[in-house]
């Protein structure tokens, strides 16, 4: 179960992210030819590519709104309170457009410096996990009499 916590436009967040998912997948399954250990990482990059410009541009357009002035009557003093993006996990919207970028970017580098890091197919399993010795159960323990 996961807890999901956001504030006004900050819910948009993850659903930039599943876009940019969708877009990389994408990407990844109509590059022509044999898929290659890179094509993970360049759908990756794809991925935060989309999903922090969404990101991104929309933050910058709902912080783009007119403000509104606000006026303290004890105090006669005008404060001017601008739009606000929202938040996501306490993470005001605006910041998420590193964090995804960050992220894809980490694991982009991953993948081209490490091409099998994400294939599980072809990884090699340890002496210590691969047993040849038939498996027999333990002796069973002698019954107590008193």
């Amino acid at each position: 179960m996961f807890l999901i916590i956001w504030r006004g436009w900050g819910v948009l967040v993850p659903v930039f992210i599943v876009l940019g998912f969708v877009v990389g997948w994408g990407f990844s399954s109509v590059i022509p030819g044999p898929h290659t250990p890179y094509t993970l990482p360049v759908s990756f990059l794809v991925t935060g590519v989309v999903a922090a410009t969404g990101i991104w541009f929309t933050a910058r357009a709902i912080e783009a709104r007119p403000g509104r002035v606000l006026v303290d009557k004890a105090t006669g003093r005008e404060f001017k309170v601008g739009a606000n993006a929202g938040s996501l996990f306490f993470i005001p919207t605006r910041y998420w457009t590193f964090i995804v970028a960050g992220l894809a970017l980490i694991l982009a580098v991953t993948g081209l410096v490490s091409p099998h890091a994400f294939d599980t197919a072809s990884t090699p399993q340890s002496p210590s996990s691969v047993s040849t010795a038939p498996q027999t159960p333990p002796p069973a323990a002698p019954a107590r009499t008193s």
